[in-house]
């Protein structure tokens, strides 16, 4: 891990959130995906430095349930739809961040357009990588034994993330089995794939359209988990006034990944 980034934990809404920090100056939070053993290490872990050295405060929190946040079993704890928002409404208050930008990828991309939605005073731009706040996921079946999951099945989700070389698969594998095997993760994030089944991240277009703050929209061209990616993506732009799309070549869903130099140079220009 970079000296610039420290780890560190605080009391969000009364779960152990786990989160990276580095830098200082203008707040950006950074929002992980939603997969079985993501964390928010592995989804931004190249970008974070990036915008450390170019002058912003970076967060980067576990949401409860994933990574090496408190993960509450779902008999004790209701995972629905407006959980993941208060949580991050939580930790922007707790840690007094004046006016964040919200960065989320996926599923982090959802819960950012949930918060803007709940708390548009809140936060200050949204930055969306391959948003699904419109669709009900269909990827996975909803009956899935999540706890028979095994190494060939993260082999499968990981390398479907990217279409570059530019992190090392094993190692990504073996963090996202680690992060897997804490306890209660299997069965939190069954109850997370039935929110998600059930709509609890998806947003209406009216509520889309009101959105007044100023929005960058990223899009690998070769991300193949939302359909037509790029038709998807368009549909953004067009309900949000302050919005604009960026379609990268050579980019699949991990698109600060896949082109971490174009989407931090992209990104230092809108923000």
């Amino acid at each position: 891990m970079p000296l610039e980034i420290r780890e560190k934990k605080v009391d969000v809404n009364g779960i152990e959130t786990h989160y990276y920090e580095g830098g200082t100056g203008e707040p950006l939070v950074l929002l992980h995906g939603g997969g079985p053993g993501i964390d928010a290490w592995l989804n931004w872990q190249f970008l974070m430095p990036k915008l450390v050295s170019a002058g912003y405060r970076v967060l980067a929190p576990d949401l409860v349930g994933f990574g090496k946040s408190e993960i509450p079993h779902p008999d004790n704890f209701d995972y629905d739809g407006t959980v993941f928002q208060d949580h991050v409404v939580g930790f922007v208050e707790t840690l007094e961040l004046s006016r964040p930008t919200l960065v989320g990828q996926s599923f982090g991309a959802s819960v950012a357009i949930g918060t803007a939605i709940k708390r548009s005073d809140l936060i200050d731009k949204l930055v969306l990588f391959g948003p699904s706040a419109r669709l009900i996921s269909e990827s996975d079946p909803i009956d899935q034994d999540w706890s028979a999951l095994g190494r060939s099945n993260m082999e499968e989700i990981v390398g479907r993330m990217s279409v570059t070389d530019q992190f090392d698969l094993n190692e990504a594998i073996d963090r996202r089995i680690e992060m897997w095997n804490r306890e209660n993760a299997p069965e939190a994030y069954a109850a997370i794939r039935r929110m998600l089944e059930g709509g609890g991240l998806v947003f209406a277009d009216e509520d889309i359209a009101n959105l007044p703050h100023q929005t960058i929209i990223f899009q690998g061209k070769d991300d193949d988990f939302l359909g037509p990616p790029v038709t998807h993506t368009w549909e953004y732009m067009e309900l949000i006034d302050n919005a604009s799309l960026y379609v990268i070549k050579g980019s699949g869903h991990w698109e600060m990944v896949d082109q971490v130099n174009e989407v931090e140079s992209m990104l230092r220009r809108f923000l």
